[in-house]
């Protein structure tokens, strides 16, 4: 039941955001009939990498469910190669290591979801743009520690293969459809560190 919730988050871009101090939220309220409180942070892009090779743009939001919280996360990649074999399952999960050299590894929530791809024919090449979206699971112990310390590495880890993202101070901006929320500039290395307090 719990991952059909964490879905239906995913289509939350179609909600009126709700501002509230720090917070830019797309979700926050008690549901009028169960009394859970949902919550659900706008969208922040932490990388936004761009060179002749290929393009790496991840986003993270932050989710609660009364008590339960999770990480929501929405990678793109553009190659000039047609290979990424990338699968969300039960055996799914999201590595953080952080800059005290700690690593928090998040288990992934909901049914199996695989990398969307498309192919684009320009005048001068050929290249493949790739998607995956999903939701990770954070417990107590799991959010103590990504406060602790800033963001050095995420590896997003499928059934067959991983993606290694190095996290650097400043994200270039966005530009057309990678940039999906928000624009307020931010250190991505302190993500967790600033924007955790908005589903505490």
């Amino acid at each position: 039941m719990t991952y059909k919730l964490l879905t239906l988050f995913c289509y939350c871009i179609l909600i009126q955001p709700i501002y509230s101090q720090d917070c830019n939220y797309l979700m926050n309220k008690v549901d009028e009939f169960t009394k859970r409180v949902k919550k659900i942070t706008k969208s922040q892009t932490i990388l936004n990498k761009h060179d002749k090779e290929k393009t790496q743009n991840l986003t993270l939001s932050l989710i609660a469910i009364d008590s339960s919280k999770y990480l929501s996360i929405s990678y793109y990649k553009r190659t000039s190669s047609g290979s990424f074999d990338m699968c969300f399952s039960d055996d799914s999960k999201l590595l953080v290591k952080l800059a005290d050299s700690s690593i928090v590894s998040l288990p992934y929530v909901g049914s199996i979801e695989c990398a969307l791809s498309k192919v684009e024919v320009t005048q001068y090449s050929t290249y493949w743009n790739h998607s995956i979206s999903g939701s990770f699971e954070m417990d107590s112990i799991a959010v103590a520690k990504l406060l602790s310390s800033e963001i050095r590495l995420v590896r997003v880890e499928g059934s067959k293969s991983y993606e290694d993202v190095k996290i650097i101070e400043k994200v270039k901006k966005p530009i057309g459809s990678f940039h999906i929320f928000g624009d307020k500039k931010i250190d991505p290395r302190k993500y967790f560190i600033d924007y955790m307090k908005c589903i505490q």
